[in-house]
């Protein structure tokens, strides 16, 4: 018997332009299943006696808690509402449509579907799907269609197995389909697809893990969403596809005529076998106020539902943990099933929290968490000056208008920024929900929050009448020709142009102006417009808008974003993306708050996070509510240098200096020294919490790591002597030994002040005068002049010249200043490298160091390398002749390893022979020396 004849065939082309366009219910892709509830569905009925025994048992117990009982576990199976095997060799439950991709030779023809019996994950065959070019969807008829029930939670898994796709994706697609509107299409209409047009969500499944060579993908379905609620016959229709990339692609051609290219597979096999569908339990946990965003003092309240149906009486364990990980609250509860009921506790401090409520004895799926931050009772006012620092919003519906606007209330952003169409409103008319948007933005520029629109993808709707991806931004308005994008962007403009002046689009993958329709239009109907193209922190070559507007990568890390952004944010708008979320939220925050300090310190003015208000916040949010009262408003104006794996960068306006302190070191804690006066300090941390510190002699010794601290109340003075203090010029060179500099320092407060200077001048440095006197005016600029003198090379690089200054005041004030210079060479470029020697025993190996130095300069040179260790000794190596422009390399064998010399520094230095020129380095060994001092960090050898 011909299987094939047993298979239904439909028009392939027909239908997937329908599935894909649909005129009615235009249907949500997703490419995942999980999702977060932002509403509580209302229970579906179970039956009177159920109903009778919820009613009875609420008469005798607490609503929601009763004594705990031995837990009652639920087979597997009794929850099953279908499992299909394919152990029949008949497929007349299914029907195949197919999509022959344009271009390929082999494009009309049919794929192959048969039972399997060779090839099986459970039982004795499965159904193999054989490629012929093109994608596959083979999918239920409407008479083997699954009934769902309204408000319930199902399951869908399934095993997939491939061979000879390498660029094809096999994969379950899973259509919850409006019975009843299916009917009347399929009765009334000529409709050749009634399940497409009927289609209320449509999911794909996730992958899954792989044994033996199947992989497992799982769908998680909920009947319970705003979706649903006209909905009232529900049914689950299953396809087995093999799709070819770009398959959930809208478009076939970008821009109206641009083809697209892409390699897809021409032949391979999917096998699929253990269909499951399984009713699940019901678990909802969301935060009562919104955007998850509580405050100190006040009992945290969610809403949660524990239901299942084949359990009157559930046990479920209630947890929340901290930003660490570490348990605050856990307790066991005894749920009635088909209930809504609250849990609440309340957080012994603020911070970020992440609640969770799991079915006792569930698997991964019976559980449900949520996050929140609950923010300091009182906390510092924000500025209203930039820089600001804010959110930029994931989307927003009008019907969740208002519950984001208590959000932003709670969060208090100094900037906002607003897409004009959200995916969520894509099936709505483009200009649904301006109006009560516009009242929105009226109420945040009251209060003096900045509002910023973008037009980072383009409306659903009519991108797909336009024949063009949402994302597609700058070609659909280079390329409007029915002005569909003229029309729809003017009309937003016409709205809200008079009280929203910047407007931002996505920059293309090379840098140029703003389009000129944009530009039009901005001009006609915008007061005072400003375009924003955003563009990539890596993109090179000139800025195409009005300002610059950065975005990053979730990869990089603070400094590599630093160094590349490195004199590009000054009067720039960034928006920094989280750091990935496999990180631990510790992780997370610190470096999402190093990253808004590197934006901040680099000058941008308007620094961003990108935001869902439906979802709770994300750990990385605490970096923003932490520091947006401490640097909102304030300019950086200086550096304290504290060390080498310590930052204090400070900050100050009319409401007093901030000291922003943290530590570029992992899990490791360090004590800094701090000047600010005499009087009480406040040591702010990120989550709001205050520790107040008494300094002695005028010093504040403060606990730092990675997680940034602010320091509030210090005294202007000190702050600002060790702040601005600097060397100027900032750069000597090794060809003198004398050098005429002068000492920078600022004095913040409106009266005269005068002292004396001393510094810690390194081995074989002198300045002239030792302790030189200053005398400045109120709010003046002292320049105190010094003369450098050296003795023997001098190591090039940075180098820290500790020092104080002394104010001659009566009160005998101490500030301990640290300034920077840098020492380089215009003949010799010196580098210093080390290795271990070939030894049975690493630890003894004798450590070889190799130099390597080139003559920059413009004459021959001959030098002496000596390199010097501790306790060990001296080499000395002589190079004669090295020409302009000759790189020579020579090996230095120590006569110890590592067991003597971890921890220690080599000293290298380089003197010409019968000639000036002498420079030298330090070759830190294992993390060199340590830098406080003691024997090790001197520990050389001296010539």
């Amino acid at each position: 018997m011909d299987l094939r004849s047993l298979i239904r065939e439909t028009s392939a082309r027909d239908w997937l332009e329908r599935a894909k366009t649909a005129d009615i219910d235009p249907v949500p892709m997703c490419t995942g299943t999980s999702r977060t509830m932002t509403r509580d569905p209302n229970p579906g009925a179970r039956g009177l006696t159920r109903r009778l025994g919820a009613w009875c048992a609420a008469l005798l117990l607490p609503p929601c808690v009763a004594l705990a009982e031995p837990v009652v576990t639920v087979d597997d199976d009794a929850r099953v509402v279908r499992q299909i095997g394919f152990e029949e060799r008949a497929t007349t439950d299914w029907s195949h449509v197919f999509e022959q991709a344009p271009g390929l030779p082999r494009r009309g023809l049919f794929f192959d579907a048969m039972v399997d019996e060779s090839v099986s994950h459970g039982g004795d065959s499965s159904l193999r799907l054989e490629l012929e070019g093109g994608s596959i969807s083979y999918r239920m008829l409407p008479e083997a269609a699954i009934p769902l029930e309204s408000s319930a939670d199902y399951r869908v898994s399934g095993w997939i197995r491939t061979e000879g796709l390498d660029h094809a994706e096999a994969r379950l697609e899973l259509r919850i389909v409006d019975g009843d509107q299916m009917k009347l299409i399929s009765e009334t209409t000529d409709s050749e697809d009634p399940i497409a047009e009927a289609t209320v969500e449509l999911l794909v499944g996730r992958r899954g893990p792989i044994h033996d060579g199947w992989m497992q993908t799982v769908i998680e379905v909920d009947t319970g969403g705003a979706r649903y609620d006209e909905v009232r016959n529900p049914r689950l229709f299953l396809s087995l596809q093999v799709v070819q990339p770009g398959f959930d692609q809208e478009d076939d051609v970008l821009g109206g005529r641009v083809s697209r290219v892409r390699v897809e597979d021409v032949d391979g096999k999917a096998w699929f076998d253990d269909l499951r569908i399984s009713r699940a339990p019901r678990l909802r946990l969301v935060n009562r106020d919104p955007g998850g965003f509580h405050r100190d003092g006040r009992p945290v309240v969610l809403s949660a539902i524990v239901d299942d149906p084949f359990r009157d009486r559930i046990p479920a364990i209630f947890k929340v943990r901290d930003l660490d990980g570490v348990v605050v609250e856990r307790r066991r509860i005894e749920v009635e099933g088909d209930r809504r009921f609250e849990l609440g506790f309340t957080p012994k401090a603020p911070g970020w929290f992440e609640a969770e409520l799991a079915i006792e004895g569930g698997g991964p799926n019976e559980r449900k968490s949520v996050s929140m931050i609950v923010l300091p009772a009182s906390s510092y006012s924000r500025s209203n000056d930039v820089p600001r620092l804010g959110v930029s919003l994931a989307g927003w519906t009008p019907e969740a208008l208002g519950a984001l606007e208590e959000s932003l209330q709670s969060l208090d952003p100094g900037v906002i920024e607003f897409p004009i169409w959200p995916v969520d409103t894509d099936d709505r008319p483009s200009l649904e929900g301006v109006q009560p948007l516009r009242s929105i933005l009226d109420r945040q520029r009251f209060a003096n929050r900045e509002v910023m629109l973008a037009i980072d993808r383009l409306h659903g709707g009519l991108a797909e009448l336009a024949r063009v991806e949402p994302e597609a931004v700058r070609a659909a308005l280079t390329e409007d020709s029915e002005d569909i994008w003229r029309n729809a962007i003017r009309d937003w403009m016409l709205r809200l142009g008079t009280s929203i002046s910047r407007w931002r689009i996505a920059g293309g993958p090379t840098p140029s102006p703003a389009p000129a329709l944009l530009r039009q239009l901005a001009d006609e109907y915008v007061a005072d417009p400003l375009l924003l193209l955003s563009r990539p922190v890596e993109l090179d070559g000139p800025w195409g808008g009005d300002e610059h507007y950065l975005t990053s990568d979730p990869w990089f890390s603070s400094r590599s974003f630093e160094s590349i952004t490195e004199g590009l944010l000054e009067g720039a708008t960034v928006r920094l993306e989280p750091p990935p979320m496999n990180w631990r939220p510790r992780d997370r925050v610190d470096e999402a708050a190093r990253r808004i300090i590197n934006s901040w310190a680099s000058g941008a003015e308007r620094i961003l996070t990108p935001w869902s208000h439906e979802e709770g916040p994300d750990a990385t949010m605490l970096a923003w509510t932490g520091l947006s009262p401490i640097l909102g408003g304030r300019r950086p104006v200086g550096e304290i240098p504290v060390g080498s794996t310590s930052r204090c960068f400070v900050a100050n306006d009319e409401r007093g200096p901030i000291l922003v302190i943290f530590s570029d070191q992992v899990d490791r804690a360090e004590t800094i020294m701090l000047p600010v006066g005499n009087g009480e300090v406040e040591v702010l941390d990120l989550d709001g919490r205050i520790e107040r510190i008494r300094p002695v002699d005028g010093l504040v010794a403060v606990r730092v790591t990675s997680t940034p601290r602010a320091i509030l109340k210090a005294d202007p003075l000190p702050v600002w002597i060790a702040g601005s203090a600097e060397f100027t010029p900032g750069r000597v060179s090794t060809g003198r030994e004398e050098h005429a500099i002068e000492i920078l320092f600022e004095n913040p407060i409106g009266q005269g002040i005068e002292g004396r200077i001393r510094l810690e001048p390194p081995r074989g440095w002198t300045f002239e005068p030792a302790s030189p006197s200053f005398k400045v005016e109120a709010f003046g600029l002292a320049r105190v002049p010094v003369t450098l003198r050296w003795s023997g090379p001098p190591s090039l690089g940075r180098q820290v010249i500790n020092g104080e200054v002394q104010i001659a005041d009566g009160s005998g004030a101490r500030v301990p200043i640290s300034l920077d210079l840098e020492v380089d060479s215009s003949l010799l470029q010196l580098e210093a490298d080390w290795d271990l020697a070939r030894s049975d025993d690493p630890r003894r190996a004798p450590i070889i160091v190799a130099v390597t130095l080139e003559n920059i300069g413009d004459r021959p040179m001959d030098v002496e390398i000596t390199t010097s260790a501790w306790r060990i000794g001296r080499e000395r190596r002589i190079l004669t002749g090295l020409l302009p422009g000759e790189r020579r390399v020579r090996l230095m064998h120590l006569k110890a390893g590592l067991d003597r010399l971890a921890g220690t520094d080599v000293r290298i230095q380089v003197r010409e022979i019968d000639g000036p020129e002498g420079v030298a380095v330090r070759l830190p060994i294992f993390g060199g020396a340590e830098p406080d001092g003691g024997e090790k960090a001197t520990a050389v050898v001296e010539p």
